[in-house]
């Protein structure tokens, strides 16, 4: 009994057509990639690719993993008096995850008027500009952000 590759997009087995019409045969090459893989196992690592089992399994991983890197955000984005490490998110990862914003409860405003706000526009503001501006260059793709450094008058690229 052979089997066949079937698709590009999500490849997979079916069958060949040489084969006996044996449905439980068929729906194990196609779920698991052969008609010999074990039914009882436990190990992910060990699905064969391509099948439809080793897919799913993937895109849960992949969802999972997201999952975990949104809590580990959301859990950890408290205002504290020390920057965030790496170190504190490697439950989920090695990295600092995207979005996250730190808010430092113990730093202080200088003396005077504050305006610093944040502008979206395809040009750099010029005018009225104030320390800790924040520009997000529209029309940028993926979105540049940049925070206005007053002692340097330049705009430092954030992200």
């Amino acid at each position: 009994m052979a089997v066949e590759n079937i698709g590009n997009l999500v490849p997979t087995k079916i069958p060949a057509l040489s084969d006996d019409a044996n449905i439980q045969d068929a729906l194990k090459a196609y779920h698991y990639g052969s008609y010999d893989f074990n039914t009882a196992e436990t190990n992910t690592a060990n699905l064969l690719n391509p099948s439809i089992a080793y897919t799913i399994t993937n895109l849960q991983t992949q969802i999972n993993t997201k999952a975990a890197l949104e809590v580990a955000a959301r859990d950890s984005s408290r205002a504290t008096t020390t920057a965030p490490t790496a170190a504190a998110f490697t439950a989920f990862s090695n990295t600092i995850p995207d979005g996250y914003v730190w808010l430092d409860t113990d730093s202080s405003a200088g003396v005077g008027y504050y305006s610093a706000t944040s502008a979206y526009t395809t040009t750099a503001p010029s005018t009225n500009l104030a320390n800790g501006l924040i520009w997000i260059k529209k029309g940028s793709s993926p979105l540049e952000m940049y925070v206005y450094n007053s002692d340097t008058s330049t705009f430092n690229r954030v992200i």
